[in-house]
């Protein structure tokens, strides 16, 4: 997650958008704050997904 916070970073500091960055950053969040921040970036987009179909 530190790396994508550093990217980000890079992004806003060079004037790039970043809103797929940021996306991502959000999904990382949610998945650290539900303890499956270690999980395979995959794995926790499908289970993040499959919770907001419910």
């Amino acid at each position: 997650m530190h790396g994508m916070e550093l990217l980000c970073g890079t992004f806003s500091a060079a004037g790039l958008p970043s809103k797929v960055a940021d996306a991502f950053m959000d999904y990382l969040q949610m998945a650290s704050e539900a303890d499956d921040g270690s999980k395979d970036v995959v794995t926790t987009f499908n289970a993040l997904r499959q919770s907001q179909d419910k």
